[in-house]
């Protein structure tokens, strides 16, 4: 996800973190121990709510009322803090949701600068803040912000809010019509607190991985179902990428709401 500022431009935070020179043997060995780690993983399935994968975390501020985390699973993502509410609205809600945004919201593929030629980036945006001052850039490509936000991203917005106990000033529309559009693996910068993205329409594998290996952490993957919110706090940006993989055999559209709390 692209880097933000408020006030002044930010750089955007790339992740150019190599691992440090080691013998070539040492290096070999540790490729057949990740290998190795790999191959003996469990084959990689949807994650299902459960009461024993349920995390003992709770949102600051939390009561123990709706806004409790513990209720809902927590993914085994080693040293991040990741949070996955599988109905965070009904079905018939989200697809009227992702209906109206189709429309509601000003859509367009941005031209991004890669490898020094402009192409135009394959899912489409749409993408609000709340500060007036707040500008984006990423790729090469400064982002059209838009400060009024609809009634109906509003509405949304309330009711995320109001679950987690938590504010957002920012909000990008990721719109993915089919399976063949994706986004590649990257991190957030280290600006956003908190991260909250939900899923509206088709249902999207979602990937995790390390951003440096590490013996014995894999990636890990999970669907993002219709009417979902995942959450990502704490060093998650850090230590993990994410993305949203290709799959050409996925004909229906997805559009992903992520919202943040930029840090001044």
């Amino acid at each position: 996800m692209p880097s933000t500022s408020s006030g002044s431009k930010r750089k955007n935070e790339l992740d150019h973190n190599e691992r440090p020179a080691e013998p070539a043997k040492k290096r070999k060995q540790f490729k057949e121990k990740e290998a190795h780690a790999n191959d003996n993983l469990a084959e990689q399935m949807n994650v299902k709510s459960t009461d024993s994968d349920a995390p003992q975390n709770i949102v600051e501020g939390s009561s123990g009322s709706d806004n409790d985390l513990s209720l809902f699973l927590k993914p085994e993502i080693d040293g991040g803090e990741v949070y996955y509410i599988p109905n965070f609205v009904p079905k018939d809600q989200a697809n009227q949701w992702y209906h109206a945004l189709l429309t509601v919201c000003p859509w367009y593929h941005p031209k991004l600068k890669v490898y020094g030629k402009k192409v135009s980036q394959s899912r489409s945006i749409a993408v609000y803040a709340r500060d007036k001052n707040s500008t984006m850039k990423y790729s090469g490509h400064t982002v059209d912000l838009h400060f009024d936000y609809p009634p109906l991203l509003d509405e949304i917005e309330k009711k995320v809010t109001e679950r987690l106990n938590e504010s957002f000033n920012h909000v990008m529309l990721n719109r993915y019509d089919s399976g063949s559009e994706y986004i590649g693996k990257h991190r957030d910068t280290k600006e956003n607190k908190v991260i909250v993205s939900l899923s509206l329409g088709a249902e999207r594998t979602f990937i995790m991985t390390p951003t440096k290996p590490r013996l014995g952490v894999v990636a890990r993957r999970w669907v993002l179902g219709n009417g979902s919110l995942l959450i990502m706090k704490g060093a998650t940006q850090d230590l993990w990428k994410h993305e949203i993989p290709k799959e050409p055999k996925i004909k229906e559209g997805r559009i992903s709401l992520t919202f943040r709390q930029l840090v001044s």
